[in-house]
This record gives C-alpha cells, sequence and structure tokens, in this order.
C-alpha cells in the first residue's frame, strides 16, 4: 500500500485520507 508510506511522510495526506473515509462511511 504506497498510501500508507506516503501519509508517514505526508501527515497532510492523512488528512485528506481521513476525510475520504469519513465521507464513505456517511
Amino acid at each position: 500500500n504506497g498510501l500508507l508510506s506516503i501519509d508517514l511522510d505526508r501527515p497532510e495526506v492523512e488528512r485528506l485520507v481521513r476525510k475520504i473515509n469519513i465521507s464513505v462511511k456517511d
């Protein structure tokens, strides 16, 4: 999963991923 590596290197991406995950849940 390249996204995980990007999240570790770039915390900003992690926030975007969380927002996307929350949107999907809703």
